[in-house]
Order: C-alpha cells, then structure tokens, then sequence
C-alpha cells in the first residue's frame, strides 16, 4: 500500500474546496420527504444503533436543523436548477427549494440524522436544511 505524503493530501483538499466554492449555491430549507439516499456499502455498513442513539438524542435535545454540521448536502444537476428545483424567500429568513412533485434530492450524507428526524418531526413541521450544489452535466 503507497503511504500519501502531506502534500498529495493537501492537494485533494484543496480540489475538494475548490469544487465546493464553484458549485455551492446556497442552503435552503427543504420538506424532509423529498430527500433520498443512493445505497451504497457506507449505507449497508450503517447499524440500527446509530439511529436509536440519534433518536434519544433528539428526544432530549431536539433536532438541531439549522447547525451546519448537520445540514444535508445535495447535489442537483445544472439542467433542473431554477427549473424543478426553485429557491425561494420565506419570511425574509429562510431559503426554501420548491422542488417538483416528481423530484427527489439526493443527499449525500446524515442519511442515519434524516431516518431519526422523520420519526420525530410532526408532519406539518417536517423540513431540513440542505446545502447545494449545482453540478454539471456529464456526456456518455
């Protein structure tokens, strides 16, 4: 196994902060249901437990939306930006994304934070923060 050298992982950071500067369009409130999440191994390493324990945490805490470590970052093609997907002011305190019925955010992350919350937000009460970013469309 190649070790990494300090300056090969900073490197990869920096692409990494680069390309969040370019595509970070804002943070926007968002109705909870419309998010989902891609199965992929981290989601089928992630345990039950984590979630109980989120719950618990939320039961005596509440849940801390508006932290930013805790929003959800979303990635939203170019192509449906302003589109199916449509930042608006609400109350001239919040951005919230109008998002087609037929459209789901995919997050990228807090997939176990999101399955607690949906237990213990009420229905009309049921939204997130999310961060996006617009990204390009690929050729195939």
């Amino acid at each position: 196994m190649t070790r990494l050298t300090q300056t090969r992982v900073e490197e990869a950071e920096y692409k990494v902060f680069t390309y969040r500067e370019e595509h970070f369009k804002m943070a926007a409130r968002v109705d909870i249901s419309r998010l989902v999440f891609d199965k992929n191994f981290k989601r089928q390493m992630s345990n039950r437990q984590n979630i109980i324990r989120l719950e618990r945490i939320m039961d005596t805490q509440g849940c801390h939306r508006l932290m930013e470590e805790c929003h959800v970052p979303v990635l939203v093609p170019e192509s449906d930006w302003q589109r199916r997907v449509r930042p608006r002011l609400v109350d001239g305190q919040f951005n919230q994304l109008d998002v087609d019925i037929d459209y789901q955010l995919r997050g990228q992350d807090h997939e176990n934070l999101i399955v607690a919350a949906r237990k213990k937000l009420s229905p009309s009460n049921s939204w997130w923060i999310v961060d996006v970013y617009v990204t390009q469309q690929t050729g195939a």
